[in-house]
């Protein structure tokens, strides 16, 4: 997987995570943690 697409996956997981924070949809919530736990996988998130 090339280094653009995994930085474009992590600004859209941010995205949703600051989403998730202003009080959006339930359904932002899943996938959030779906992201997250792929972008863990790939060492963005701790």
């Amino acid at each position: 997987m090339n280094i653009f697409k995994q930085i474009l996956n992590f600004f859209s997981w941010l995205f949703s995570e600051i989403q998730e924070q202003s009080g959006s949809s339930p359904s932002k919530k899943k996938k959030v943690s779906k992201e997250k736990i792929f972008l863990g996988q790939r060492g963005f998130v701790g």
